[in-house]
């Protein structure tokens, strides 16, 4: 008897310990070109992109203009039309987030020129992560520009969203840099090397994926302890 009244007092610690606040280190905003339902090309290609940004602090309401960062990856592949700057180096380009596809950190992203803004309505229902809808504004509502200056790069990407459900992505404005394919210095306005359409369902659009919910935190720790409960003595 005294065995499993330790045991559902330990359950008991476990469920209010889970339901106290946590301060979260992170939240992670994932986009993908797979998410979108429409993608038009209008200049050059766009095959696929990823974007993955960790804003540090927890999942909240209100305004983010350059918040904090922690990673910072992003993968942009496609093919360029003849006429672009960069095309006589190669009919085919790729732009990630640093050498060798590994990610920026933090400060560095802004180092660059970059720049994230977007603002999260009071109103979200913030269990289930944020959908673009839930975003403020019917025009330009969220906005990632990876222009990455004095890099010697043509095709760093800005990716912006709007209200309405219709969003692009395409090169940044990139100045300064010796490029190595080219010998010559890069001048891009934005728009030169690509730009690609988007559609998609701004309710339906998860922007930031749900962190753990509290009940399930509660409900693993039962359970682990019923499993205990479970197990013959030796």
């Amino acid at each position: 008897m005294r065995t499993t009244t330790t045991i559902w007092l330990a359950a008991l610690a476990i469920g209010i310990a889970s339901l106290a606040p946590r301060p979260a280190a992170a939240f992670r905003i994932e986009l993908a070109s797979s998410q979108f339902s429409e993608r038009t090309n209008v200049f050059s290609g766009v095959t696929s992109f990823t974007i993955a940004i960790d804003v540090v602090g927890g999942l909240r309401t209100g305004s983010f203009e350059d918040p904090e960062l922690g990673d910072i990856e992003f993968l942009v592949r496609g093919s360029l039309d003849p006429s672009t700057p960069a095309r006589m180096a190669n009919p085919l380009f790729t732009s990630f987030a640093v050498d060798d596809l590994a990610a920026l950190r933090g400060q560095e992203f802004y180092d660059l020129g970059n720049s994230l803004s977007f603002e999260i309505a009071q109103s979200a229902d913030l269990s289930d992560g944020v959908q673009v809808s839930e975003l403020v504004g019917m025009g330009l509502v969220f906005e990632f520009d990876g222009r990455e200056l004095g890099t010697g790069r043509y095709h760093p990407p800005i990716l912006q969203l709007f209200g309405d459900g219709t969003g692009s992505i395409r090169n940044s404005n990139n100045t300064g840099g010796i490029n190595p394919f080219t010998g010559v210095e890069v001048n891009a306005e934005i728009g030169d090397e690509y730009i690609t359409e988007l559609g998609f369902d701004p309710a339906g659009f998860t922007l930031v994926v749900p962190e753990p919910s509290t009940a399930l935190l509660v409900g693993l720790g039962l359970a682990g302890l019923a499993a205990r409960r479970r197990q013959p003595t030796v």
